[in-house]
Formats: structure tokens, C-alpha cells, sequence
């Protein structure tokens, strides 16, 4: 197994919420409600200022922070910019 640290600084934390609204907003993810509510609350209560998500009035933020690493390497053609840019 190798283990790929990943750096939280503002720049990645912007691209990883705007890579999620990207995916989310072309219907690639879909969750089950029932299985994943911890998450579906996450994003339901999700509030960001410049792509910087607000972790007080996040519920579940830690749910949403692994959601985004999981996703940070499905990206959609209009986000891929984000990432080549790097």
C-alpha cells in the first residue's frame, strides 16, 4: 500500500469543494439516503464562503472533508482546469 499525503491548504480545499458541487451538480454521484444520511446532511448543511466551507455550521464536516478526498481524482470537464493547473 502507499500512502499519498495530502496538503489541506486553501488552494486544494477550494478544489476539492468546487470538484464535489462540479460532480454533484452533473448528477455523477448518486447516495443512497439510507445508507449514507451522515453524508446527505453533510451536504445538505454544507455553507462555504470563496469555496472555504464553513466547519461551524457544517454538520458532519468530517464526513464531507473524506467525501472530497475520495473524489479529488473524479473530476468533470469543466473542473478538470482546477487540477491540470497544479
Amino acid at each position: 500500500m502507499c500512502v499519498v499525503p495530502v496538503n489541506f491548504s486553501t488552494v486544494e480545499k477550494k478544489n476539492m469543494l468546487a470538484n464535489l458541487k462540479d460532480l454533484i451538480d452533473s448528477n455523477v454521484v448518486a447516495l443512497d439516503l439510507d445508507r449514507h444520511s451522515g453524508l446527505v446532511l453533510a451536504l445538505r448543511t454544507a455553507q462555504a464562503t470563496d469555496l472555504i466551507l464553513d466547519k461551524e455550521s457544517t454538520q458532519s464536516n468530517d464526513l464531507l472533508d473524506a467525501f472530497g478526498l475520495a473524489c479529488r481524482h473524479l473530476v468533470t470537464y469543466t473542473n478538470k482546469q482546477a487540477y491540470t493547473d497544479r
